[in-house]
C-alpha cells in the first residue's frame, strides 16, 4: 500500500472530474436515475483519493515534490483543483452549501500554490523540447482556473453582502482563464502540427482543447446569470455573453478533429494488421474491452471530462440565449459522453483488478 501511495498518479482526480461532470450533465438532461448514483460514487471516490493524497503529502513529501518539479506531472496535479470544484458543484446541486464553500476555498488555496509553482517551473524547463513539456494536459492550467470561476460564481449569491466581491473575483478568474487559453492553445497546436505525432502520443487529455473552452463557456454563462443581480457589475453582461458564445463556438470547432484523432489512434496502436470489426464499429470500446487490445490508462479520464462538460455548457448556454434548437443534439451527445464514461470506468476496474491480482502473487 505504501508503494501505491508513494507512486499515486498525479492525475488521479481526473476520475472525480469525469464522474462529477457526467452526473451534472444528466441532472441537467433530467435523468436523475443516472445523476444520483454518480454523485454517490464521487461521495466515495473523492474522500478516498483525498486521504491517499494527504498520506502522500505526509509520508512521501519528496515524491510529491518531484512530481511538482516535473513539467507534465506538476500540471497533472491541477486535476485536484478541478476535481475538488467539480465535486463541489455536485454537492451544491443537492444543497450542501457549507461543504461546497469549504471545497471552493480549498481549491482556491491549492490553485494559488500550484499554478505559480508550475508556471515558474515551466520557465525553468524552457531548454526541453516542446513535446516533452506541452501536451493536451497543459490546458489543465485553464480548466483549473475556470473551475474556480465556475464554483465561485455559483456560490456568489450565498455570500450575502460579499456577493459582488465574490462574483467579481469569479469574473477575473474567468477572463484570466480565457486569455491563458489563447496562450497555451498556441503551444499545443504548434506541438501537434510541427512535431512528430504518433498514435501513442495522442492521449485523452488532448480533448481538453475543447474541454477548456467548454468550462469557460459554462463559467461565463453562470456569471452572466448572476451579473443581472448586481447593480455595479451589470455593464459586463453584454461583453461576457459575447465571449461566452465565442468560446462555445471554438470548443465546437475542435470536436471533429478530436473524434478523427481518437479513431486514428484506436484503429492503429498495437494493431499489426487490420483492426478487428468491433473496433471499427466503435473504436472507443478499447477503453474498456479487449484482452490484449485494451488501452485504458488513468489519463483516459481526460477524454470524459470534456465530453460531459460540453453537454453541461451547452445546456447553460441555452438558458442565457435563444438556442433551444440545440437541445436534441446535446441529448445525443450526453449519451455518447456517458458511454465513454462507462467504458473508461470498466477499464479502470479491470486495471485495479489486475493490480490486486499481481500484488497477491508477489505476496505468495
Amino acid at each position: 500500500m505504501g508503494e501505491y501511495i508513494e507512486n499515486l498518479h498525479p492525475a488521479s482526480f481526473a476520475a472525480v472530474m469525469a464522474t462529477g461532470i457526467i452526473s451534472i450533465a444528466f441532472k441537467g438532461l433530467g435523468y436523475n436515475f443516472i445523476a444520483m448514483p454518480l454523485l454517490a460514487l464521487n461521495l466515495v471516490l473523492y474522500p478516498v483519493l483525498l486521504c491517499l493524497l494527504l498520506a502522500r503529502v505526509l509520508l512521501y513529501p519528496t515524491a510529491l515534490l518531484n512530481d511538482l518539479k516535473h513539467p507534465k506531472k506538476g500540471i497533472a496535479l491541477l486535476t485536484f483543483v478541478a476535481g475538488t470544484n467539480t465535486f463541489g458543484m455536485q454537492l451544491f446541486s443537492v444543497n450542501f452549501v457549507g461543504l461546497t464553500k469549504i471545497l471552493w476555498f480549498m481549491g482556491l488555496v491549492c490553485w494559488i500554490i500550484l499554478i505559480y509553482f508550475i508556471l515558474i517551473n515551466l520557465i525553468a524547463f524552457k531548454s526541453e523540447p516542446i513535446e516533452k513539456v506541452v501536451d493536451g494536459a497543459t490546458l489543465l492550467i485553464i480548466v483549473s482556473t475556470q473551475s474556480i470561476a465556475l464554483l465561485g460564481s455559483t456560490l456568489a449569491s450565498t455570500f450575502g453582502l460579499n456577493f459582488e466581491i465574490v462574483l467579481f473575483l469569479a469574473w477575473v478568474f474567468w477572463a484570466s482563464g480565457f486569455i491563458l487559453y489563447l496562450v497555451v492553445i498556441t503551444l499545443v497546436i504548434y506541438r501537434l502540427i510541427f512535431k512528430t505525432l504518433e498514435p501513442k502520443d495522442w492521449t485523452g487529455p488532448y480533448w481538453i482543447c475543447m474541454g477548456a473552452m467548454a468550462i469557460t463557456t459554462l463559467a461565463g454563462a453562470t456569471i452572466v446569470s448572476k451579473l443581472s443581480l448586481s447593480a455595479n457589475l451589470k455593464d459586463l453582461i453584454l461583453f461576457t455573453k459575447a465571449i461566452t458564445l465565442m468560446t462555445w463556438s471554438i470548443g465546437t470547432w475542435w470536436i471533429p478533429i478530436l473524434l478523427f484523432m481518437d479513431i486514428w489512434k484506436f484503429t492503429q496502436i498495437d494493431i499489426s494488421d487490420k483492426a478487428p470489426m468491433w473496433i471499427k464499429v466503435f473504436p472507443w470500446l478499447r477503453l474498456g474491452l479487449g484482452r490484449k487490445l485494451n488501452i485504458y490508462e488513468i489519463p483516459s479520464w481526460g477524454r470524459v471530462f470534456p465530453l460531459g462538460m460540453y453537454t453541461v455548457c451547452t445546456i447553460a448556454l441555452m438558458k442565457i440565449m435563444p438556442l433551444s434548437f440545440l437541445w436534441p443534439v446535446i441529448k445525443y451527445w450526453g449519451w455518447f459522453a456517458f458511454i465513454i464514461w462507462m467504458l473508461t470506468f470498466i477499464g479502470a476496474m479491470r486495471s485495479i483488478a489486475v493490480f490486486v491480482i499481481e500484488r497477491k502473487e508477489l505476496v505468495k
